[in-house]
């Protein structure tokens, strides 16, 4: 069962992706448009509805889960689109009340995806980019519409470490060739809170969110290559590494 304050916790980086992005009116990643308040509120009655939930089922879990409760009345004004709120107050008592744990797939639920979402890539579409570690496959954020997610295929030289480094999206990372790679995380630039290391054998993947420090070594002597996944214009701005595996 969730409770109000492992709510809260997950929902603390959404309120500032809210408050920072949404209220400046620019999209995180530069392609995907977040929606405004009406958005929203039209959408709050789709997701409730479509989830089989009643205006009182809302309230009774805003009750447990929201910071601030609510009656039913207000429900129906919300959607209606008859009072603004607060992306606060989206964060801390409507989407608990909704049941809203995934910001992307609130938004692909507001967005409405239609066929004319679905891009095909080219050879010609992309480019490739000599980064610090390997070549990368980029294609234009624009070219992807409303997809949010792009691929690189990175090549880790022997005895390298890639700078450590968190950012915004989730990031998915598969180790296609290589030996005695590894991955840390670390809920803090220091290392101190919750610090943990992974050891990556060939074929191994790992998922995890990238606002969580990270950084991966290859102590073995011949090149690693991995496949990333990760969300468009997500990735770390690092610099090249000074220290060696």
């Amino acid at each position: 069962m969730t409770t109000r304050q492992e709510y809260l916790i997950a929902f603390k980086a959404m309120f500032v992706i809210c408050k920072g992005v949404l209220v400046a009116g620019i999209p995180p990643g530069g392609v995907v448009k977040f929606p405004d308040v009406s958005t929203i509120q039209n959408t709050l009655k789709r997701w409730r509805e479509d989830r089989g939930l009643s205006k009182a089922e809302v309230v009774r879990q805003g009750q447990k889960l929201s910071r601030n409760s609510f009656e039913p009345a207000e429900v129906t004004r919300w959607e209606q689109g008859k009072t603004n709120f607060t992306y606060k107050r989206l964060v801390e008592d409507i989407c608990p009340a909704y049941g809203i744990t995934d910001i992307d797939i609130f938004l692909d639920f507001s967005y409405r995806p239609t066929i004319s979402d679905v891009v095909c890539v080219r050879a010609k579409d992309r480019s490739v980019h000599n980064g610090l570690f390997g070549q990368c496959l980029l294609v234009a954020p624009d070219f992807l519409k409303n997809n949010r997610t792009r691929v690189d295929f990175l090549e880790l030289p022997p005895n390298t470490i890639t700078p450590w480094d968190h950012h915004q999206g989730h990031e998915y990372v598969y180790l296609i060739t290589g030996k005695k790679v590894w991955c840390e995380f670390s809920e803090d630039r220091e290392k101190k809170i919750n610090f943990k290391r992974f050891e990556l054998n060939p074929k191994d993947g790992i998922a995890f969110p990238s606002a969580i420090f990270h950084c991966f070594g290859n102590a073995g002597t011949r090149p690693a290559q991995l496949f990333v996944a990760r969300p468009t214009r997500s990735l770390p701005q690092g610099s090249k590494p000074s220290r060696t595996a």
